[in-house]
């Protein structure tokens, strides 16, 4: 027999025994039934779900709403008793791969969302078997979550975050960590021009073993307010007072250029309102700007009574100290 028979042969083999591995194993399984129900040990000793983040991508940071878009990725790992073969039985197959709609799979959700939505189509879902009795999926998803955003700092602020992972029915110690075979870049991924992700960390809490977190990090990059925002202000309130103690401006101009200033103001505090949440923080942008509209105000009032101090100190002193040095 040549080497295409024999390869042929062996394909044959292994379809046969991977086709009495099924047969026994899901006959009489039912996927309605949880292992951890049903194991006697599920009350003292429950199993346990590992979650182990793969990929994290922020989308966007709605500040209005105080919500965070992700994009997640993460293996999931657990174990069914019920599913477990000796390899010996079946031509050395130690694993096999089934859809989900066939087995028992764990109710993990991400707590606090506003949203879940799985994106992978059904061809895509896919667990492997292994001849223990264990079990993992690779989960793509996107995902809202509630995120506290505080903004006193901004746009040089930093917001903190949890991703927290859990079941809500099923007796089982949950888990997260990341593999230590990702590289920083391979996990610290953004997509959001105004936000840099950073220090991913795994909280793992022995008092609430049904649920675990992971906590991240979001730095804003402050570039666009400074150029956009803080600094054509600046400008505008220098040139203002420049303007305002010119010796050539009527009370007319300088009244002009005040309320070209307050009018900048207001255009600058609507883009805050539209972006940012409603809290009892004023912004650190807001107060610069308010801080600006002082110092101009300050230098229109006082351009506005200069004149008038002025020509009351030369009538009073310089014209008639003047008039006495002529005459003598």
């Amino acid at each position: 027999m040549n080497s295409y028979g024999e390869a042929a042969m062996v394909y044959k083999n292994g379809d046969e025994a991977q086709d009495k591995l099924y047969e026994n194993l899901f006959t009489n399984y039912s996927r309605y039934m949880a292992p951890y129900n049903v194991h006697p040990s599920a009350t003292e000793n429950p199993q346990g779900i590992t979650i182990s983040l793969w990929f994290l991508k922020i989308v966007d940071v709605e500040e209005t709403i105080e919500q965070v878009d992700l994009v997640i990725v993460y293996l999931m790992n657990w174990a069914d008793y019920r599913l477990t073969w000796s390899p010996a039985d079946y031509n050395g197959i130690d694993s096999i791969f089934v859809y989900p709609k066939r087995i028992w799979m764990p109710d993990i959700t991400i707590w606090s969302n506003n949203g879940f939505r799985d994106d992978r189509n059904e061809g895509q879902r896919i667990v492997k078997i292994f001849y223990n009795g264990s079990a993992s999926a690779m989960v793509s998803a996107s995902t809202d979550i509630v995120c506290s955003i505080d903004v006193r700092n901004m746009p040089f602020d930093t917001q903190n975050c949890k991703l927290t992972m859990g079941s809500y029915s099923i007796n089982a110690r949950v888990k997260v960590d990341i593999p230590m075979s990702l590289t920083i870049e391979n996990l610290y991924t953004s997509s959001s021009g105004e936000w840099t992700l950073s220090n991913v960390t795994v909280v793992n809490n022995p008092r609430n073993s049904y649920a675990s977190m992971y906590t991240f990090s979001l730095k804003r990059h402050a570039t666009f307010y400074v150029t956009l925002i803080t600094l054509p202000y600046f400008l505008i309130c220098i040139l203002t007072i420049f303007g305002v103690f010119k010796e050539s401006q009527d009370p007319t101009s300088q009244l002009h250029l005040m309320v070209a200033n307050v009018t900048a103001l207001a255009f600058i505090l609507n883009i805050l309102s539209e972006s940012l949440p409603k809290t009892e923080h004023v912004p650190y942008l807001a107060q610069n700007v308010y801080i600006d509209l002082s110092l101009t105000s300050v230098a229109y009032l006082t351009a506005m009574v200069r004149r008038p101090i002025i020509r009351y100190i030369i009538k009073r002193w310089i014209q008639p100290t003047e008039e006495k040095n002529k005459k003598a």
